[in-house]
């Protein structure tokens, strides 16, 4: 009877200690806060316009980047990704004069901090996209930020 307590206990802390592992391992895909950020271009690569290659909203109100960079943080790595929101790119300039560049296409993100890896969006940034109060402005590949433009071909 001591037996069976002692492998159920035995299993018990295996697999919380297994479970630990895999929460420890998840990525936060977002390091950076919305005090740090001037302005947030998000770049659409899935509604390609008659005047432009792609579609731009520039995010500039504090509470919106705050609204962009919450649901942004719930994206997390995962193995497999699902390709639920197209491609989409973001770049956060910063207070000192920095960026940061997140790039997301077909379940995959690429980060200018070096992150890589597939993703599950769960539909994320294109509820982001949609539920913007932004013009949108239409942008050729020629006007993409340099940065981005290298990142993308990679």
């Amino acid at each position: 009877m001591k037996k069976r307590y002692l492998i159920l206990g035995l299993s018990i802390v295996i697999v919380v200690f297994i479970v630990s592992l895999i929460v420890v391992r998840e990525e936060n895909t977002i390091s950076i806060k919305p005090d740090e950020v001037v302005n947030a271009e998000i770049y659409n690569f899935v509604l390609p316009s008659n005047e432009g290659d792609l579609q731009m909203i520039n995010v500039t109100e504090t509470k919106d980047i705050a609204y962009v960079l919450t649901n942004l943080s719930e994206i997390k790595s995962k193995g497999k990704g699902l390709s639920l929101d197209g491609d989409y790119s973001i770049v956060f300039n910063k207070n000192d004069g920095s960026r940061l560049v997140y790039m997301y296409e077909s379940g995959t993100l690429k980060t200018s901090t070096g992150f890589k890896g597939r993703i599950t969006s769960d539909n994320i940034i294109n509820r982001l996209w949609a539920g913007l109060d932004y013009p949108v402005q239409n942008v050729t590949g020629n006007e993409l930020p340099s940065d981005m433009k290298t990142k993308r071909n990679e």
